[in-house]
């Protein structure tokens, strides 16, 4: 009876029941229920650079000036060193995959339905723009360190701001979000099931946009089989239970960002070091993106190989760079990923508009897809980092902070 009172439950049963009894929900209701999870997407958006100061800024506020260097040294190779080997996996994959199938769909039409459920309403809550996050997390990165080194009349201060902050956003989070969440999402599913998006997507590129998504969810089982043998205080049915809400959260949204606080509540039940875990998923929701690495760069081979032109070895190694340079941008917006990657692979690789206007078609109907797997990779990523972080550095667990 427990389950039946938690929250993984009542999504569940709000998809389920938007997928069965969305044609008899008039779209007057449809457009209200959009219209509060955009509003709920907003306000969430508003929490996220609160949440990226206090998880940071206690992160480094208990770090010693060399351990805050090493902390966020290994934690940036980290990253670089997993998006390079889900990059280069996607490159590697798609290059043998795509010579045993046909392509034929370069001339499909790839559309979405102008029938649209519409927002009823706008609060006018500020949009913080992205770089703002980035500016957050130096800031708070910095200002633990200075505060934690020099023992200073500010010191009080500073983490009392810091502790009002983590204590507001948390009520938020806990008595207005998370209560709402599947409200949030069937609006997000409305509008996804009215689009018909990714139903035409699925009827231009059958076979191929299911084996991209199969090697995405295979590369994302091997982290989990890593994280599951990482995690020594968490069995994998506990991992993959605290999974469920922030990935359903990032396939509504298409946001990884909007699903970052409950990535966050995931992480610290998975992880030793509940400040260095938060931290970990904080900057790994900004620059690792396991679904846009695997998706992106076999939706650019494929649109290449429609026309018949294979990519050469040069080629090949401009899209990994291209792939890993755009990895430190754009995430947080829906479909963000693509919009910086394509004007690349027009200029450095000479994809035509044509091609880049199929490939980005395709990617924004699969981007709940590719967000879904950005948001398992992350809280996977953190759980991994958590226990190479201790096992580099030697950290001796019976001290770490509580």
């Amino acid at each position: 009876m427990s389950f039946l009172k938690s929250s993984s439950f009542r999504i569940i049963l709000a998809i389920i029941s938007v997928l069965f009894f969305h044609e008899y929900i008039s779209s007057r209701i449809q457009s209200f229920i959009y219209s509060i999870s955009l509003l709920l997407k907003d306000i969430m958006r508003v929490c996220v650079p609160f949440i990226i100061f206090h998880s940071v800024y206690f992160c480094f506020r208990k770090l010693d000036s060399k351990e805050g260097i090493r902390f966020i040294t290994l934690l940036l190779l980290c990253i670089i060193l997993s998006n390079f080997l889900s990059i280069f996996t996607s490159v590697f994959t798609s290059a043998i995959a795509l010579k045993f199938t046909a392509i034929t769909c370069c001339d499909s039409q790839i559309s979405i339905s102008d029938k649209t459920i519409k927002q009823l309403f706008v609060l006018g809550i500020p949009t913080f723009p992205l770089y703002l996050n980035v500016v957050v997390f130096v800031f708070s990165a910095f200002l633990g360190l200075i505060i934690n080194i020099h023992d200073s009349c500010y010191r009080y201060t500073v983490d009392k701001i810091a502790s009002v902050i983590r204590i507001a956003v948390k009520f938020l989070i806990n008595y207005v979000i998370l209560p709402l969440i599947p409200i949030f999402i069937a609006g997000f599913i409305f509008k996804i099931l009215q689009d018909k998006g990714l139903q035409n997507t699925l009827r231009s590129y059958p076979v191929n946009l299911t084996i991209s998504i199969c090697l995405m969810f295979i590369y994302l089982g091997i982290m989990f089989i890593i994280a599951a043998l990482a995690a020594t205080n968490r069995s994998a049915k506990q991992i993959a239970i605290t999974l469920i809400k922030p990935t359903i959260t990032g396939f509504s949204t298409m946001s990884s960002t909007i699903a970052l606080p409950l990535s966050i509540e995931a992480v610290e039940q998975n992880v030793l070091n509940k400040e260095n875990g938060k931290a970990a998923i904080t900057i790994a929701t900004t620059v690792h993106t396991i679904g846009e690495s695997i998706l992106i760069p076999f939706l650019a081979i494929l649109v290449h190989q429609s026309a018949s032109v294979s990519l050469s070895t040069y080629e090949i190694l401009m899209l990994l760079l291209i792939v890993n340079i755009a990895k430190f941008s754009g995430s947080g917006i829906p479909s963000g990923g693509i919009f910086i990657i394509a004007p690349m692979l027009g200029e450095y690789l000479h994809f035509t508009p044509e091609a880049l206007g199929i490939m980005t078609a395709i990617y924004i109907v699969m981007d709940s897809i590719g967000t879904a797997g950005n948001v398992i990779g992350n809280n996977l990523f953190a759980i991994i980092f958590d226990r190479i972080y201790l096992k580099v550095l030697k950290r001796n667990t019976s001290k770490l902070p509580k």
